[in-house]
């Protein structure tokens, strides 16, 4: 499995090319999204960063916040980065 950062302006440009305005390298943007559909062994990971923009940009339109965040979910499969702590080791105590 291959997995993917896309940068937040490369989610945004897919999900929303009309809000941009053109430039050569979006020729391109049709090939990404092909590229993603067709090889399942490439997996686009969303992260907190991500998440944070959303929450940043659409402040005051919830209902295009969860609009991203489906779009989102939908080219990432709901697969996201994050730190692990599987060799840290927590000690608890009362």
């Amino acid at each position: 499995m291959i997995t993917v950062y896309l940068d937040t302006n490369i989610i945004s440009f897919l999900h929303h090319p009309e809000d941009y305005p053109k430039q050569p390298w979006q020729l391109d943007a049709p090939l990404i999204t092909s590229f993603l559909e067709k090889n399942a062994d490439v997996r686009p990971l969303y992260s907190p960063a991500h998440l944070m923009d959303v929450r940043k940009g659409y402040v005051k339109d919830q209902q295009r916040a969860i609009e991203k965040l489906r779009f989102i979910g939908s080219i990432t499969h709901n697969s996201r980065l994050t730190n692990t702590w599987a060799t840290i080791k927590l000690l608890l105590k009362k």
